[in-house]
């Protein structure tokens, strides 16, 4: 409007601002490592499931035999 002129080059200054935050705000908490605890602990149920019925996991192109396989597979935090 012409009280409040907000460009489209605005939106972008504040989204990247926001951004910016949140990336700070994540690096300085426990999510990522609570997020990849909580994701091992849903692929090793993943794991019992498939042997128990004879099939065999992939996970990121690579067969799962044992559980230190998704250790392994899952990234760095």
């Amino acid at each position: 409007s012409v009280f409040n002129p907000f460009t489209g080059e605005d939106y972008n200054k504040i989204q990247q601002q926001a951004k910016k935050s949140i990336e700070a705000k994540l690096q300085g908490s426990d999510l990522q490592k609570n997020a990849k605890n909580r994701l091992l602990s849903e692929l090793s149920k993943f794991y019992v499931l498939t042997n128990a019925m004879g099939w065999t996991l992939e996970y990121n192109e690579t067969t799962v035999e044992r559980l230190q396989v998704l250790e392994e597979q899952l990234p760095k935090s």
